[in-house]
């Protein structure tokens, strides 16, 4: 088990049951009952990545995302249809942070080792604002909106606040709005990465945050400013996670709303394929890329560890449904291609063995228009002659 919080790369020695066994050690005790948690199982595989980065090894951040958690289930216990609602109404703007995460994360430079110390400067900042704005930003307004209910009983109006304004009517939560160096809370650091109210010397920095009549200056040196862009990253994650537990306990109630019936969900397709990619590899699969060929879409996967090509391009074909939904749920990709394919990879990389299916058909097994036979007579297999 070990294995598991020392590396989040493919490991051939970890079983399903391996990773079963420590998702359930870790999240179980947070859902309401066994059987809720059993229905997760697969999606809590994938959080179990951002559990073991972001709050296994700190034990301040495990007491925030208890913290949180214990917020919100107060609230349910309080009024749980009241506290439903507010989930439901709440759940496209909460759903879109991931997609602008991804995004952000999408955009990251593939290699900053070369970058000079103003350019790390501009690049901490950078990750500041974006984290803040399209992350942090709405989980922590639904957070106050729960918080506040705890306190007196009423579910307050957001929807005219500032960042700033939400920021300062939480109490009680310093670890959780404001940085650890100098307690700048993250609306300002917000203001002054947006604004770029920041002057960049070989030594230091220095930054000017507040309203125009009461304005303050800081001066910081380059690790400082580094330990804080990690502090706000690291509790964005701790906020998020604990958010999704909630959801995730109570997904069955959310989608039963009138609020919940109306949305049109806009998933990136990377969100999807990570979490499909991660339960590839815990049956034995290790992911080598993805590309595309016109308008097929192409998974490449190395041949698993029993080195059994035909029981390999078989077992893969399982995620055809699933890679067809996570293409289809994303306006960007939903018209660009028709086909997907699976190809299984030797260890010198040479296609062993693949199999092709349309996306149409695989959606219409998704939606039971066809059943599994009709769906197994639409994949083209193929082995390649020295695997037959």
């Amino acid at each position: 088990m070990q294995n598991i919080f020392q590396t989040l790369k493919y490991d051939e020695n970890l079983t399903i049951d391996d990773y079963n066994q420590i998702t359930r050690e870790i999240f179980l005790k947070y859902f309401k009952d066994d059987t809720t948690f059993l229905k997760c199982k697969e999606l809590l595989r994938t959080e179990l990545i951002n559990y073991i980065k972001y709050i296994a090894q700190q034990n301040k951040f495990e007491q925030l995302f208890e913290k949180i958690l214990l917020v919100f289930n107060d609230a349910i216990a309080k009024d749980k249809n009241k506290i439903i609602k507010e989930l439901a109404l709440n759940l496209s703007k909460i759903s879109k942070t991931d997609n602008s995460y991804l995004a952000y994360y999408i955009r990251q430079p593939i290699d900053i080792s070369s970058y000079s110390l103003r350019e790390f400067t501009e690049y901490y900042f950078d990750v500041i604002d974006e984290v803040l704005e399209s992350c942090f930003k709405p989980r922590l307004e639904l957070f106050f909106k729960i918080n506040t209910f705890n306190l007196n009983g009423l579910l307050p109006d957001a929807s005219n606040k500032k960042f700033g304004d939400i920021v300062d009517l939480i109490k009680n939560f310093d670890e959780l709005i404001k940085d650890p160096v100098f307690s700048i809370v993250f609306s300002q650091w917000r203001n002054i990465a947006t604004h770029k109210d920041f002057e960049i010397a070989k030594e230091n920095i220095k930054v000017e945050y507040g309203q125009k009549n009461n304005r303050k200056t800081q001066i910081l040196d380059h690790q400082q400013l580094k330990e804080i862009t990690l502090y706000i990253h690291n509790v964005y994650c701790v906020l998020r996670l604990a958010e999704v537990v909630i959801y995730l306990n109570y997904t069955e109630e959310i989608m039963a709303t009138n609020e919940a019936n109306s949305i049109e969900f806009d998933i990136r397709s990377e969100a999807s394929l990570l979490h499909i990619i991660h339960n590839l590899q815990t049956v034995g699969f290790e992911f080598h890329s993805f590309n595309d060929q016109k308008n097929i879409f192409i998974l490449n996967l190395y041949i698993k560890q029993n080195n059994d090509v035909k029981e390999s391009v078989i077992h893969a074909s399982q995620a055809f449904t699933q890679i067809a939904m996570a293409l289809d749920w994303d306006k960007f990709q939903k018209e660009k291609f028709d086909t997907i394919k699976i190809n299984i990879l030797d260890r010198v990389d040479q296609v062993v063995a693949s199999a092709k299916i349309d996306i149409e058909s695989c959606i219409n097994y998704s939606f039971r228009k066809i059943d599994m036979n009709q769906l197994i007579e639409k994949i083209e297999f193929k082995l390649a002659l020295k695997s037959k």
